[in-house]
């Protein structure tokens, strides 16, 4: 029994040693399996500035690959890359992924999408899934490339405007610097609302190009709605009547744009004065006489649903906005053409004071008001006025020698 007992009793120092063999082998085996992990976690965009460089470097302008069919880039690309030292722009997944969401809806102001890439994009952008560096690259150079390619677009025409509308349009192109205004968005703390906010500043900030635009996302919303608040037949309703038809109508009347405030319950099925004023705005857009009366004609316009026809007319004149000066200074005179008006303006913060509104003569289409934008150096009160030789043959029966001189008056 002794025998056995000394067989089982195991020296301190042995044990002490046994144990410190068994944690050393743990020990190393986690360091082996962090080893391995961080093996696994390499940075994807280890490398990209030597690749970016050197396919910058390739040509004058650079280019990037899109299913292996080779993309020039804006020539704003490569100055662009040198100044941050080729380091890759786009390694924020927030501000990828809100970029492609603002590529996408460039349509909205009248753009196409496909003109800044946004079908290389359609696939995830998350660099997790790109399986090289050159892909990783080609990616962040078409971003840059589309940001530079959407301020050209957005700073004046796309188009030869004399060769649209002759020498009565004398466009502009405003001056944006996209570089600057792109690199200080992606190094700011949060780059993807900084971002958002730099190609929003791209876009012209007058008050006409923002009510152009909300009036296209509106003409897109109601096409595209599914349910459509319907005016049941009935009696004509005046304003200042009571009808159950008068929620509706307050409803379809929303869809046309205005903050029309909810009445108290008992005073919902009331036709209040705010929502005649919207009605007639609408009958007169609608080339309806202005009466505020929901008559059988008002109920039929209002139930036929838009087609969407005015989307191209209103991105149209988004265009043309955007031909026009970055500022058109603090105190101008706009004269709308369409309208035959004309308006003495001056800015207040964001928007504008009229301190004079009048009506204006403009010309025909055989002989046009031309389009520009300078600065006025004089004005002329009650100018004389030259009698043209067709309104003196038709008063006069003849041209007098010399021309007719009306005076001031």
């Amino acid at each position: 029994m002794q025998q056995r007992e000394n067989r089982l009793r195991i020296p301190p120092a042995t044990f002490v040693f046994l144990l410190l063999g068994i944690a050393g082998s743990v020990v190393s085996a986690c360091q082996s399996s962090d080893i391995e992990h961080l093996a696994s976690a390499v940075d994807p965009f280890d490398g990209a500035e030597v690749a970016i460089r050197g396919q910058l470097a390739e040509d004058s302008t650079g280019y990037a690959l899109v299913n292996g069919e080779r993309i020039s880039l804006h020539p704003c690309v490569a100055p662009f890359y040198a100044a941050r030292a080729y380091a890759p722009a786009w390694t924020n997944s927030s501000a990828r992924d809100t970029l492609i969401a603002l590529i996408r809806g460039s349509g909205d102001v009248g753009l196409d999408p496909e003109h800044y890439h946004i079908s290389a994009f359609s696939v995830a952008t998350d660099t997790s899934g790109v399986d090289s560096t050159s892909s990783i690259v080609d990616q962040d150079l078409l971003l840059t490339n589309a940001v530079f390619i959407l301020a050209d677009d957005l700073s004046g025409p796309r188009v030869d405007v004399h060769e649209l509308y002759g020498s009565n349009w004398f466009a502009t192109r405003r001056a944006l610097p996209p570089d600057t205004t792109l690199a200080s968005a992606l190094a700011s703390p949060d780059p993807a609302q900084a971002v958002a906010q730099a190609i929003e500043q791209l876009h012209p900030q007058d008050p006409e190009y923002r009510a152009l635009r909300a009036m296209v996302a509106r003409q897109r919303a109601i096409v595209e709605r599914v349910d459509w608040p319907n005016l049941l037949a009935g009696r004509d309703i005046a304003p200042g009547d009571t009808s159950a038809v008068v929620p509706t109508l307050r409803e379809r009347m929303r869809l046309e744009g205005p903050s029309l405030p909810d009445p108290v319950a008992q005073l919902r099925t009331i036709y209040d004065p705010v929502l005649a004023a919207v009605v007639r705005a609408f009958q007169t857009s609608r080339g309806l006489e202005p009466t505020g009366l929901v008559d059988q004609v008002t109920r039929v316009a209002m139930n036929t649903r838009p087609t969407g026809e005015f989307i191209p007319l209103l991105t149209l004149n988004l265009e043309r906005w955007r031909w026009l000066p970055n500022d058109l200074g603090d105190f101008h005179v706009l004269a709308n053409i369409p309208s035959f008006e004309l308006a003495v303006r001056e800015r207040v913060g964001q928007d504008y004071t009229e301190h004079l509104r009048m009506n204006t003569v403009v010309g025909r289409p055989s002989w046009a008001t031309p389009v520009f934008s300078d600065t006025m150096t004089q004005i002329v009160f009650n100018p004389t006025w030259t009698i043209p030789a067709s309104i003196q043959i038709e008063s006069y029966g003849r041209v007098r020698p010399g021309g007719m001189v009306r005076d001031p008056g």
